[in-house]
């Protein structure tokens, strides 16, 4: 796909997207404010202006998952192609408007996103040179292997991703190991962490 964007002369921009949390608010809680959230983001009238505006060709939507200090930790991280050439500024002016919905519909819910320029929003632009692909695929490959259950690994800061979780319940056997696990086996159920815009991932497909 962004081997696609890269031959049609395009670029690509990473958009991550955060929202507030605390320990002790439930994990189906912050699922389905995330969920509306990225509804209003990706819905409406506004991202249609924004598509012939900005040229977008849609994007690949990744939703991580940690566990830590502070509770259950739910961000966005959007690979958001490009029909042509698009700087980091007028890309930060396109996730902005995007963030800005992001904001509100997190406040309907009950919820808060940090400041859009304080860790809310992150936009860079990402190389499609070959290397960089393969760095960009393999990262989407480390994120799709931690969502089916092949990585054991903690995150940073000693975060947990789910999977390690279950890693140290089965080790231990401490009950509040045991209890993250079930909590998020339940609220995760049905949920799409990684998720394509219409038609995009067929880009490839159809270039090739």
């Amino acid at each position: 796909m962004l081997g696609a964007v890269a031959e049609a002369d395009g670029s690509v921009h990473l958009m991550s997207f955060t929202m507030r949390h605390h320990r002790g608010q439930a994990l189906r809680d912050l699922w389905d404010a995330l969920s509306k959230a990225w509804r209003s983001v990706t819905s409406g009238r506004a991202v249609e202006r924004e598509r012939t505006r900005w040229g977008a060709l849609g994007m690949v939507r990744v939703v991580e998952a940690t566990h830590g200090e502070h509770g259950w930790h739910l961000h966005v991280h959007a690979l958001v192609a490009f029909d042509g050439p698009v700087s980091r500024e007028l890309a930060g002016e396109l996730g902005g408007a995007m963030f800005g919905r992001w904001e509100r519909a997190l406040n309907r819910a009950g919820l808060a996103a940090p400041i859009e320029n304080r860790g809310g929003l992150d936009v860079r632009p990402v190389d499609l040179g070959s290397d960089s692909i393969d760095a960009v695929a393999e990262y989407l490959g480390n994120i799709t292997v931690e969502i089916t259950g092949g990585s054991f690994k903690d995150g940073r800061g000693g975060n947990r991703a789910p999977f390690a979780v279950l890693r140290d319940a089965l080790a231990t056997g401490l009950a509040e190991d045991c209890e993250r696990w079930i909590e998020w086996e339940q609220a995760s159920r049905g949920r799409r962490q990684i998720a394509w815009s219409l038609g995009f991932r067929e880009l490839g497909r159809r270039r090739a």
